[in-house]
């Protein structure tokens, strides 16, 4: 039986108990009775009164059946009421979008109107809720769909609570969250909603936020003796006598309680602050009373406001003669903190435990935990993202879970405890492209939008930076202005070039991997090539980013550091030559093997942004155009001056950095822009210049000129007397001479690369039979004189 509720028409007293098999079964019987009324807003408050009493209503169970309606008699529930008294009409599709996950259903209320809507929401929850606690568990359910839908409370006036998301708002009736309040069901007219997702998790809910602080001169709240009275009475019902007893994870269990991040800040809740200091001071006259004492400075040091002398006076003054620490525990708790200590009494059972039951704890011990389908990784959420935790962790903690509770085990037995997790933990989702993580948060690029952090996100990473909203006016120039003169040192003055450097700087803010691009930097030294790396570095976050070289990419084994970050930087790199398969693969979202060492190898895409680095440009064998249309080249030869150059210049930029990504984030409002740019410099001048200076193939087309028909060159073989004006094959081998190349292509290897390189150069290359051979439609550019003088010059093909 799922549970039992109170349904009625008119009798409020002791109103007639129903019973529900499963919350659809609940729902369905609250939006099936609808009775026609008319509420219009010319009529008084009585005769709105009224006209609801028409209505049938629904509220939690008592404990026994024909009981009067007050709290004294109210039973557990398994389900939460949010009432939506005021909203803009443009916030409620915000709300609405956010309820799939859930099991949940939603109605309009008899006053709602199309310009001030008004809805109603109930909640499945995931176990049934006290009716001493529906009140903070309504107010966290309240705060968990709002934190969704990208709004903040803005304030709390009597019993309303209103809540801002720019020009949108919502006010909650927070007087409906007592334990025996009561709901009307729908009008016959009302629209609803239904969801048949998952029911709310109460263990993990957030913590209800505050509004702002008020001003300076506002009151502190209750007085001490009234405050001290009011944690008495609370915790001695619950918690009884302190002759439980602690035990030696006491004072470590009660600062992880104190530690759990969505406490709120002690200078932002006065109240809540000395609470916990009376419930520590429970322990006054025990052991435990030096120890407790320096957590509750820690606890206060939190504050901005802290000062060691008015807290150890507030310590001295505190007495708990009916309170205990047990509250703490109790109240973390209900904002979704796991008691480790209720995970230990379970883990002392290990020894008899099959291995999924060994699995589930596991789990249980590192708390919202999922699987990542490629690679069957384990993940745990950490309220900023989603941290891969390495097999080798996973299998050194249920080993010490075995030893702290004396119990011998064998290596399969942990193995297969740890598979047994694996099979049942759900999987991982992916991360959405508009989506930039923050330490504060997530910025929403298609509703540029800052809300905070969620789990659905599936964010495995964040860089690290607080975000805060763009001052008026702010720019780069004079905002940023290290950053700035960088930028246009960098670039030499060329806006344009400052432009594409920005671009490829927001590519690593974004995390935009998928655009398929790589950047290459090359330049002398002390041209500014270490300072972008260092600056993507900020971006992406130094806990995701990760250094290697050209050859790791293409070696499986190497290959392992690469996984779950966000920038993968080849720093000076050395002369490479190669095919380049590996930084192909990567950054073309290919699915690649990984080798980790000690673990099973899987295969998996790598979701990173590369930035490589080097004083000489990389040559590439590759000619079919995976990595010309990838690469982006950066030539940054404008070097700085010793008189010019300033070893502190990226601890400054670092100084500036939450301005650089507001900037960037406004002038990339489109992403679009920023693909734009950087394909603009992977095709430009300078860009194709240095793979001219550098590569050979290169070199040498850019000596051709195309014709409109293939009437020029013949392409000539390794046996024909050497004719360099006649034929392509005799000029690429005197510009090889030419330029001191020592190796020399065969005729298909130099036939097949011409054709391919011819490319970038906007020359598709074309044959046409003649009776000496096929003519191409490319011929000598008069540059090449400078190259060929010195030769067996030939006279000229009279075309």
């Amino acid at each position: 039986m799922w549970s039992n509720y109170l349904l009625a028409r008119g009798n409020r007293r002791t109103p007639a108990t129903s019973t529900a098999n499963s919350f659809a079964d609940f729902s369905m019987s609250i939006l099936s009775k609808r009775v026609e009324i008319s509420i219009t807003p010319a009529m008084t408050d009585e005769e709105r009164r009224q006209e609801k009493q028409k209505l049938y209503w629904f509220a939690p169970p008592t404990k026994q059946a024909g009981q009067r309606r007050i709290v004294s008699n109210m039973a557990p529930c398994p389900y939460g009421c949010l009432n939506i008294d005021e909203a803009t009409p443009g916030a409620i599709p915000l709300l609405l979008n956010r309820l799939g996950p859930y099991s949940a259903f939603a109605y309009q209320t008899a006053s709602h109107t199309l310009e001030a809507p008004r809805l109603r929401v109930v909640f499945e929850y995931s176990c049934s809720v006290a009716a001493a606690e529906r009140r903070i568990v309504s107010e966290a359910t309240e705060t968990l769909l709002m934190q969704l839908a990208g709004f903040a409370l803005a304030s709390i006036e009597g019993k309303k609570a209103k809540w801002v998301n720019g020009a949108d708002y919502v006010v909650f009736d927070r007087g409906v969250y007592s334990a025996q309040s009561y709901f009307y069901c729908p009008d016959a007219g009302a629209e609803s909603y239904q969801y048949t997702g998952e029911a709310i998790d109460v263990d993990v809910l957030p913590l209800p936020v505050a509004p702002p602080k008020a001003e300076k001169g506002a009151s502190k709240g209750k007085g001490k003796k009234q405050r001290q009275r009011d944690a008495e009475s609370e915790d001695f019902d619950d918690w009884g006598s302190l002759d439980a007893g602690p035990d030696n994870f006491l004072v470590a269990d009660l600062r992880s309680a104190l530690s759990f991040p969505k406490w709120q800040n002690p200078s932002d809740d006065y109240d809540t602050w000395i609470e916990n200091g009376i419930r520590l001071s429970s322990l006054k006259g025990t052991e435990y009373e030096d120890d407790v004492k320096a957590l509750w400075h820690q606890y206060s040091a939190r504050s901005s406001e802290y000062r060691e002398d008015y807290t150890e006076d507030k310590w001295s003054g505190f007495t708990a003669e009916r309170s205990s620490y047990r509250a703490i525990f109790a109240a973390s708790q209900a904002l979704g903190w796991n008691n480790p200590g209720k995970w230990r009494a379970r883990a002392a059972h290990i020894g008899d435990m099959k291995p999924s039951t060994r699995g589930e704890l596991l789990a249980q011990y590192y708390g919202n935990v999922c699987l990542k389908a490629d690679g069957n990784m384990v993940y745990r959420y950490t309220g900023q993202g989603w941290e891969h935790i390495p097999d080798a962790e996973l299998i050194r903690q249920l080993s010490q879970v075995f030893k702290e509770n004396k119990v011998p085990f064998t290596p399969y037995e942990v193995k297969s405890a740890i598979e047994a997790m694996g099979m049942l933990l759900p999987l991982m989702g992916d991360t959405p492209r508009n989506l930039i993580g923050f330490a504060n948060g997530v910025y929403d690029i298609e509703a540029q939008h800052f809300r905070p952090h969620c789990p659905e996100d599936w964010l495995t990473c964040h860089n690290g930076v607080a975000y805060a909203q763009p001052v008026k006016g702010e720019n780069l120039k004079d905002h940023a202005p290290n950053f700035y003169r960088w930028l246009s040192h960098s670039a030499d003055g060329d806006t344009r070039k400052m432009e594409r450097i920005k671009a490829a700087l927001y590519m690593v803010l974004a995390n935009r991997y998928d655009w398929q691009l790589f950047i290459e930097v090359t330049g002398a030294g002390g041209s500014g090539k270490s300072v972008l790396t260092g600056i993507a570095r900020m971006l992406a976050g130094e806990l995701h980013t990760t250094s290697g070289t050209m050859e790791d990419m293409d070696i499986a084994r190497e290959r392992a550091s690469f996984v779950g970050k966000s920038l993968i930087t080849l720093p000076d790199q050395a002369t490479y030559t190669g095919s380049g398969s590996g930084i192909k693969a990567i950054t073309g979202g290919d699915v690649v093997r990984i080798d980790p060492k000690h673990e099973k190898p899987f295969h998996t895409v790598i979701r990173a942004v590369v930035i490589a680095t080097n004083n000489e440009p990389m040559r590439f064998t590759e000619r079919q155009g995976g990595i010309s249309r990838r690469r982006v080249i950066f030539p940054l030869n404008r070097e700085v001056s010793k008189a010019e150059r300033d070893p502190a210049l990226s601890d400054k930029i670092k100084a500036e950095l939450s301005v650089i990504v507001r900037c960037l984030l406004v002038d990339f409002e489109q992403p679009s822009k920023a693909e734009e740019l950087l394909i603009e410099q992977r095709d430009s001048v300078e860009a194709l210049q240095v793979k001219n200076d550098n590569d050979p193939m290169y070199g040498f087309c850019s000596q051709l000129n195309g014709l409109p028909n293939p009437d020029g060159m013949y392409m000539g073989n390794a046996i024909m007397a050497r004719n360099p004006l006649v034929y392509l094959y005799h000029a690429y081998l005197a510009y090889l001479e030419a330029h001191g190349y020592q190796r020399v292509p065969t005729l298909p290897k130099f036939s097949g690369d011409l054709r391919d390189t011819l490319k970038a150069f906007g020359v598709v290359l074309e044959k046409h039979p003649t009776k000496k051979g096929y003519r191409y439609n490319v011929t000598l550019s008069d540059q090449a004189r400078e190259w060929l003088e010195g030769g067996d010059e030939e006279t000229p093909l009279t075309l």
